[in-house]
């Protein structure tokens, strides 16, 4: 009220009036602006380019991920449990990949059940559109990227304690994935979801925080801060996403 009016009398000089910016913004930025509100979401010539990043990692070079050990199979289920029986996003009207302006990651997935075996079923899954989503607590793939067979071996009740409300499942996922500086070796777990339970009903893999944010220190460099440093970025580029530490399952720091 009154004192939010005098500190604007005395910063101002005037009651009422508004403080601004006079200082002109230069003809090559006004330009730099405009390219980048045609580039918007939803903008005039928005082409939905999607954004990987930088990385010299080649998916179809990359081994199928190795199997973790018994501790670490152990120390999953545990996570497992820890998971929430809430949506996984924080708000349900997010971004999709095609935007072009959250960065996605390739990546070689192999998914089993928590209480499978070698002999059970299980999938392989690559993506090279692997989304990067900090909003989400956890990380997730879609239930229609899954084999039927590997679907209905989940249905079994066998599976129930990771299985939550609305047929949504916990999965054990062994990963290899393309950072920028380096290829990332990872096991956790994932939730499988429905596509009627992901925001824009989107088909696909989204990384989120728990068992694997958490778990590493990022350098995010974005594609604009790479340009300035006069470094070629293609237009399908977000930039780079760097690991620079992770931990494992088991409690152990490694470094790049």
């Amino acid at each position: 009220g009154s004192a939010i009016s005098a500190m604007q009398t005395s910063i101002c000089g005037k009651e009422n009036e508004l403080l601004l910016l006079n200082k002109p913004v230069p003809k090559e930025a006004k330009q730099r602006l405009r390219q980048m509100a045609f580039q918007f979401p939803g903008g005039p010539s928005n082409q939905n380019i999607p954004f990987r990043i930088r990385t010299n990692v080649n998916l179809s070079n990359l081994p199928e991920p190795q199997k973790p050990s018994a501790a670490v199979k152990s120390i999953l289920k545990e996570n497992a449990k820890k998971v929430s029986d809430a949506d996984p996003y924080v708000i349900n009207s997010r971004a999709i990949v095609e935007d072009g302006h959250l960065p996605s990651i390739a990546g070689r997935l192999k998914i089993t059940a928590l209480d499978g075996s070698d002999k059970h079923p299980q999938d392989i899954v690559e993506s090279s559109m692997c989304l990067w989503d900090t909003g989400s607590h956890c990380s997730s793939i879609s239930g229609d990227l899954l084999s039927s067979s590997f679907r209905e071996f989940l249905n079994h009740p066998v599976h129930d304690p990771y299985r939550q409300s609305g047929s949504r499942n916990i999965v054990q996922v062994d990963a290899l994935f393309g950072f920028s500086n380096q290829e990332v070796e990872i096991s956790t777990i994932f939730l499988v979801l429905p596509l009627s339970h992901i925001p824009n009903s989107r088909s696909g893999i989204i990384l989120g925080q728990q068992a694997f944010m958490e778990m590493m220190i990022v350098k995010c460099v974005p594609r604009y801060i790479l340009i300035a440093k006069g470094e070629q970025v293609a237009d399908n580029e977000w930039g780079d996403i760097a690991v620079e530490e992770d931990v494992n399952n088991l409690g152990d720091l490694i470094q790049a």
